[in-house]
């Protein structure tokens, strides 16, 4: 049975004890008794809840000075590793020692493993949305010559003479079009 329950009665008996039941009188136990006795425990628990927050202090006092102790010992171990490269046999003493690690260590640790999350929205490709304009398609891949490849295609449609013997295609390479160029005249160069 918890302690709450098995002190849940206790209020109500008090309140009978102060009305209905406050002239009755048995022997070690009253109203009034039962009242003090209330009042030592209220007393009581005071005592025990500052005792658990001096408690509670004076564990994170402790946490603290475990964790400053074991970054120090952390940082003269890696010192003492640097020093003892050239002393063989005090380097390996040093490097079988196992420190705990540091719960700011464990932290950034444990954000390290963890993978980045991925900013922005997410590509279509994994969502299956339309394919985008820029995505390379089977019928561009073939249309567009790769100039800087020595067996690309003419642009004017002939063929390299190393493709004499391939099949000869269902595509048709039409020639590049001279840009166009617009003349633009200024009203004083009209004039004239």
């Amino acid at each position: 049975m918890n302690e709450v329950s098995a002190l849940s009665g206790l209020p109500e008996l008090r309140r009978l004890f102060q009305t209905d039941l406050k002239a009755v009188r048995f022997p070690g136990v009253d109203g009034e008794v039962l009242a003090v006795a209330a009042s030592r425990v209220q007393e009581a628990l005071r005592e025990v809840e500052r005792a658990e927050a001096q408690l509670a202090a004076a564990r994170a006092l402790l946490a603290d000075a475990e964790e400053d102790e074991l970054a120090r010992a952390h940082r003269a171990l890696a010192y003492a590793r640097v020093y003892a490269e050239d002393l063989p046999e005090l380097h390996q003493r040093l490097q079988d020692l196992a420190l705990p690690t540091l719960p700011a260590l464990q932290l950034v640790e444990d954000t390290a493993s963890a993978a980045p999350k991925r900013r922005g929205r997410p590509s279509k490709a994994k969502t299956g949305g339309a394919p985008s304009l820029f995505a390379p398609t089977l019928a561009a891949s073939l249309d567009a010559p790769d100039l800087g490849a020595p067996d690309a295609p003419d642009t004017c449609g002939t063929r390299d003479s190393r493709d004499a013997h391939a099949e000869p295609s269902h595509l048709t390479v039409t020639p590049p079009r001279p840009p166009t160029r617009t003349i633009e005249m200024t009203e004083s160069a009209a004039a004239t």
